[in-house]
């Protein structure tokens, strides 16, 4: 709650300066937490003013921005996620270009499963009814063993 997309970006501009860091990927644990550089708004507007200079980072560096949004209290009753599982704000949206859905039953969960959906992909076609399963072993810090689709 204290960092800004604004701050970032100054912080990147230095290291590009000092030592010649460019980022191919940035990666943001979360994005609902960071601080919005116009505070004076209703928090649902300032989630909205995060996401799109989060979008503008990405297009003025060149680079991949990676983060996590949560879903909304509907989607503890749900096997896989959908568009309407949002939280705070749905034009998160429309500043995203892809967006996946991390699925998984307290029964995966013990069989050391995550099934994956696509919520949101603006250059590819998709189902958000298909799933990638993929297996995992976090107790040893391996988030993918393996992954399948069913067909």
């Amino acid at each position: 709650k204290t960092l800004t997309v604004p701050m970032m970006e100054n912080i990147l501009d230095e290291w590009e300066r000092t030592i010649e860091f460019m980022p191919r990927i940035i990666v943001i644990d979360y994005a609902d937490i960071l601080a919005c550089h116009v505070p004076r708004i209703e928090h649902r507007h300032q989630q909205n003013e995060v996401w799109a200079a989060l979008r503008g980072l990405a297009q003025k560096r060149k680079c991949l921005v990676v983060t996590a949004t949560q879903a909304d209290a509907a989607s503890y009753e749900k096997d896989t996620l959908r568009l309407s599982n949002f939280s705070e704000d749905k034009r998160k949206y429309g500043h995203v270009t892809a967006m996946w859905g991390l699925n998984q039953t307290l029964r995966e969960r013990e069989m050391g499963i995550m099934r994956v959906n696509t919520l949101i992909a603006r250059n590819d076609r998709f189902n958000a009814s298909r799933c990638v399963s993929l297996l995992q072993c976090l107790e040893i810090g391996q988030p993918l063993i393996a992954s399948y689709l069913v067909k």
